[in-house]
């Protein structure tokens, strides 16, 4: 590959990476409310660790989800969750 083929392929991937955030962003409230957690957590923190947007939170052995943050749409909490629990 060519620096200039390099240089365009990394100037797509910038503009294509900014346009699936910002419409990520833009329709995520409706998806606000569809996450959970069920019987099979337990409360192990990776979820909390891996949010980057720091929506999860656990506290006494309970977790909680932060009202009024955007989720970033990454699933993070679902691909690294050792029982799949969310």
């Amino acid at each position: 590959m060519s620096e200039v083929s390099f240089i365009r392929y990394n100037c797509i991937n910038k503009i294509l990476e900014r346009l699936i955030t910002y419409l990520m962003f833009k329709f995520s409230d409706g998806v606000v409310n569809y996450f959970y957690s069920d019987s099979k957590c337990t409360e192990c923190g990776i979820c909390e660790k891996i949010c980057p947007s720091n929506k999860i939170f656990i506290e006494n052995n309970e977790w909680f989800w932060y009202d009024g943050v955007k989720y970033y749409l990454c699933y993070g909490c679902l691909n690294f969750n050792p029982n799949q629990s969310i």
